[in-house]
């Protein structure tokens, strides 16, 4: 709900009434220790009041004034308080979905906003499509909490805990925005917090075990061809569904790739390994892996084809990037060529990930088992 406040302002002689809105997330920047921080920025707005003050009243006439103005001024606080209530009031008995529905379609818009829509779709399966903005409270935040963690909501049964943590932090962020336009009388998810203890740690698949997959045969090889051309150049998910034939261009005996980040045109180093496991190159307009299903499907039929193969690890399609950056950092066959001076760096493996900070870079190699 919006807030108000009184104050008197010194220099102009006025007062004012402060509307106060709350505060807005801006992004994040690294502080003095390095650390990467949340910035906010308070929203407000100022209303003038043309009403008569002396700063010194003297005289009962005068102190009458400046009472009568004060009487003013808290009639104008109640009168807006009240509205608000009202307002508020009458937008509690709205449904919460269709709202949400929309606010995520309206953010997808925006450049680099998170995907919201998976965490609301675990809240709608968990309440009701008739929720109401006043059902919302601190006992149903809390109790989605709990769902998340217990209930078996992926293929393989519990969420992993880092997923579980992003899709609440996407649900609170939701909650908060409630009520900042003042559907919900309170921020009723910000006391609530999801840690986690242990982070699950992402397996790899080492240079040998490359080797044998590519000499194995597969029922599927749009999907399998696509991910291990993954381990070998760090593509992901997106980029393996967007490369065309036309990407490729060859420099002086190398080949690159090249892709458009940031709207610019970023040439990637393609190791001789890679090239060698996918052919020349065809001179046509068309993508490259072009029957690339579901996310579900993918990692389905991956798993049989590397069980079929005698590797157990728990590894799925966006294993592919993992697999990269630890062979990378490992000097691996096939991955030293990529490295400048011959020595594996962060900052280069930072951008063939494609990550805009380097912070991202180190939690990235901090979660793969090295073991």
């Amino acid at each position: 709900m919006k807030k108000f406040s009184a104050h008197f302002h010194k220099k102009a002689k006025k007062w004012y009434i402060k509307h106060y809105f709350g505060s807005l997330f801006i992004g994040e920047k690294l502080n003095k220790k390095g650390k990467l921080v949340k910035r906010y920025r308070q929203n407000y707005k100022f209303e003038y009041l043309d009403l008569e003050w002396i700063d010194n009243p003297l005289t009962m006439e005068q102190k009458d004034i400046n009472q009568k103005t004060k009487n003013l001024i808290a009639r104008k606080l109640e009168y807006l308080e009240n509205e608000e209530l009202m307002k508020s009031k009458e937008n509690s008995k709205n449904l919460f979905f269709p709202w949400a529905y929309k606010f995520i379609e309206q953010t997808k818009k925006k450049t680099n906003s998170p995907n919201f829509k998976p965490a609301i779709d675990y809240f709608l399966t968990f309440t009701s499509e008739k929720l109401l903005f006043s059902d919302i409270n601190e006992r149903i935040c809390d109790e989605f909490k709990k769902y998340l963690t217990e209930a078996p909501l992926s293929p393989r049964g519990l969420l992993k805990a880092t997923t579980t943590k992003q899709y609440f932090d996407h649900f609170k962020f939701i909650i908060k925005v409630c009520f900042i336009k003042k559907f919900i009388k309170k921020n009723y998810s910000e006391n609530i917090f999801l840690k986690i203890y242990n982070t699950d740690l992402q397996n790899f698949i080492h240079i040998n075990e490359i080797k044998d997959l590519i000499k194995s045969k597969s029922s599927h090889p749009s999907i399998t061809n696509a991910f291990l051309f993954g381990c070998l150049t760090g593509l992901g998910e997106k980029e393996l569904k967007d490369l065309e034939w036309l990407n490729f261009e060859i420099i002086n005996g190398t080949y690159y790739l090249n892709l458009n980040r940031a709207d610019k045109v970023f040439k990637l180093k393609i190791s001789k390994m890679a090239m060698d496991f996918i052919g020349n190159p065809l001179k046509v307009r068309g993508k490259v892996y072009f029957k690339l299903k579901s996310t579900y499907y993918r990692n389905l039929k991956l798993k049989e084809w590397l069980i079929s193969c005698n590797i157990f690890k728990k590894i799925t399609f966006k294993s592919c990037k993992y697999t990269f950056a630890a062979n990378y950092l490992l000097k691996s066959e096939g991955f030293a060529e990529l490295s400048n001076n011959s020595k594996p760096s962060l900052s280069d493996l930072s951008k063939i990930l494609d990550h805009k900070k380097l912070y991202f870079t180190k939690n990235f190699v901090k979660r793969i088992d090295f073991n």
